[in-house]
């Protein structure tokens, strides 16, 4: 993607407002910003730590939000809401990932929502979490995980959510990412540069912890020239048909997984945006 020719000649992200599911922010000066807030799961203020042993939320956090002239994120004049869902052992908690999703669907503050972890099974509290986020019109973005063999009825088992794959630069399925025909869509996942807990370049970031960001940026991004154009209702909009224009703008032919079309899913949702004006 080029940004500086495409996306970002209108915007970098100004007015969408996304929340990241994942293991907390480490205190870097590329994440250290107005338009980033580090969450406890009850949605209380963190303080800046990375709760995960490789740095996953930092770099998840990076390539949406990271402000630095050479390594951006996708959309670092997004808000941006960093929730720290991992438990004691380090690991993503299902219940914690269940109270944010229903903290962030009573906040009124969120238009997406970016979950980068995978559970064997849905529990009740996910569900109900789930159940707040549709309520509330608030699309979710899930990664379909890395491990091939391996199922997850989160995702896999979930209903009107968007569950992201990872493609090469190549656009070709990265050899260890899951599918099926439980998902929506496959976003580059290879090599995708971000930032270490050390406040480091990360130029190797790669799995469908890395594609599911891109997508939330990229998204980021729309729902900025949405607003831009026709205000909440346009943002409504998009945000109710925001899985669908997803899938209609992906390419299909002879793809196991549709590929992200990013030209596509721009024009497909500025059309709704502008219409939603009348």
């Amino acid at each position: 993607m080029n940004l500086e020719d495409g996306l970002w000649e209108q915007t970098k992200g100004e007015g969408a407002r996304v929340a990241l599911l994942d293991s907390g922010v480490a205190d870097i000066s590329v994440l250290d910003h107005d338009k980033l807030r580090r969450l406890t799961h009850e949605g209380e203020p963190a303080r800046a730590r990375d709760r995960s042993a490789n740095g996953h939320g930092t770099a998840v956090a990076g390539i949406v939000s990271a402000r630095h002239r050479r390594t951006p994120g996708i959309a670092p004049e997004a808000d941006c809401l960093c929730v720290d869902v991992y438990g004691v052992d380090g690991r993503p908690s299902d219940y914690r990932a269940a109270e944010a999703m229903k903290f962030v669907a009573q906040s009124g503050e969120v238009d997406l929502v970016c979950c980068t972890f995978t559970f064997r099974r849905v529990s009740d509290e996910l569900s109900e979490g789930l159940a707040a986020l549709r309520e509330a019109n608030i699309p979710v973005l899930i990664a379909s995980g890395n491990r091939r063999r391996e199922t997850s009825a989160f995702p896999e088992e979930l209903e009107g959510v968007t569950t992201v794959g990872a493609m090469t630069s190549s656009k070709r399925m990265l050899s260890n990412s899951r599918f099926g025909d439980w998902t929506t869509v496959a976003a580059p996942g290879m090599r995708i540069a971000t930032w270490r807990t050390s406040g480091s370049v990360d130029r190797q970031f790669t799995g469908t912890s890395a594609a599911a960001p891109v997508l939330t940026g990229v998204c980021a991004l729309l729902l900025s020239q949405a607003r831009s154009l026709g205000g909440d209702a346009a943002v409504d909009a998009v945000r109710d048909q925001l899985h669908q224009l997803i899938v209609d703008s992906s390419e299909t032919k002879r793809r196991d997984v549709p590929f992200l079309d990013v030209e596509a899913l721009t024009k497909a949702t500025l059309n709704l945006a502008k219409a939603s004006q009348a």
